[in-house]
């Protein structure tokens, strides 16, 4: 399937609700067991900012870890590191490049 920018309204919406749990307004009931969430996101509203996503309680953060690899110019990628950055890439889209969502979520039962 092809990678595609994560709404920020979505994100809105969930922490609006913090706490989650099983009284939660108008949760889906899987998140009523979320405990801890945490990744990579690319939000649609910056497609230069690669975010980190944590999640756990009532604590709930969203952080810019700087530029996707993608957005800067292969000159300025570390020597010896090309490799290993062009394996993030989506093949054949040099848009996408390294943007992804890469969340990972734990949960209770």
């Amino acid at each position: 399937p092809p990678r595609r920018p994560f709404p920020p309204s979505r994100l809105s919406r969930l922490t609006s609700r913090l706490p989650l749990g099983p009284s939660s307004p108008s949760v889906h009931p899987a998140f009523s067991r979320l405990l801890r969430m945490k990744g990579f996101a690319w939000l649609a509203d910056s497609h230069t900012s690669a975010m980190y996503v944590a999640f756990a309680g009532a604590s709930f953060d969203v952080t810019c870890l700087g530029r996707w690899w993608a957005c800067l110019d292969r000159g300025r990628w570390p020597e010896g590191a090309e490799e290993a950055i062009g394996a993030d890439f989506l093949e054949g889209d040099e848009m996408v490049g390294d943007r992804r969502n890469e969340i990972v979520v734990i949960g209770e039962g």
